[in-house]
């Protein structure tokens, strides 16, 4: 009898409210090349779930990506459908919207996921980090189906620089710790498990300075100026 397969969830969390962002949407915000940051996002996740995937030929995993938006957001939720429609790797995409009744806060945004998704890890993404490459996407996710036991532990990138290792997003989450992530509050995501459970975080090495940058005033976009 073949193993289950490994389920893997890709999550992109782009329900926040950026009130920290003047002057628009900062998810459809224009890039350099001409995408919006939550394309670029998308094309991340489309991109490292296919390669991902193709892993099954070694062993039975599944990668799945879910976008978690407001249903309000109709501007964000029309691009994230043309995005589906655009590239084939999204084609079984799934929408989870949030009520515009229910908080935006990043623990609920986690909560949603892990509720509607059950997966043996769950890999979150966050919409304003558009310059996260695919490559660490596909480190965090292939440290995940590789390593004994994976369900157990928290996979996080690390910069190697000078100065040391130092951590950034997105991470990977096992299933082991779904009871804790639902008892999350707040904007502060999964750190306080981070921290509780050093013993159970993986490191996983990227060359990838992305991991570290986010969208989060108008500054924050390639080429601004005042």
């Amino acid at each position: 009898m073949s193993a289950a397969p490994k389920i893997l969830t890709l999550a992109v969390l782009a329900a926040g409210l950026g009130r920290r962002f003047i002057g628009g949407h900062k998810l459809l915000a224009p890039l350099p090349d001409g995408s919006r940051v939550i394309d670029r996002v998308l094309d991340t996740a489309a991109h490292a779930a296919h390669v991902l995937q193709s892993e099954q030929s070694v062993l039975p995993v599944s990668v799945k990506v879910m976008v978690v938006l407001r249903e309000e957001d109709r501007s964000l939720l029309q691009e994230v459908v043309q995005a589906r429609e655009r590239l084939v790797s999204l084609a079984d995409l799934e929408l989870l919207l949030l009520s515009a009744s229910e908080e935006v806060e990043l623990a609920t945004r986690i909560k949603a996921v892990i509720n509607h998704a059950p997966s043996d890890g769950w890999l979150f993404m966050l919409g304003d980090m558009p310059f996260v490459q695919f490559s660490t996407v596909v480190a965090l996710g292939s440290a995940f189906f590789h390593t004994t036991k994976s369900e157990q532990y928290f996979f996080v990138p690390v910069q190697l620089s000078e100065g040391g290792a130092k951590r950034g997003n997105p991470v990977l989450i096992g299933s082991t710790w779904r009871s804790q992530l639902l008892e999350l509050c707040g904007d502060q995501g999964a750190n306080p498990l981070l921290k509780q459970h050093s013993n159970a975080v993986v490191h996983v090495p990227v060359d990838d300075p992305g991991i570290h940058r986010d969208i989060d005033r108008v500054e924050d976009l390639p080429g601004f100026s005042s």
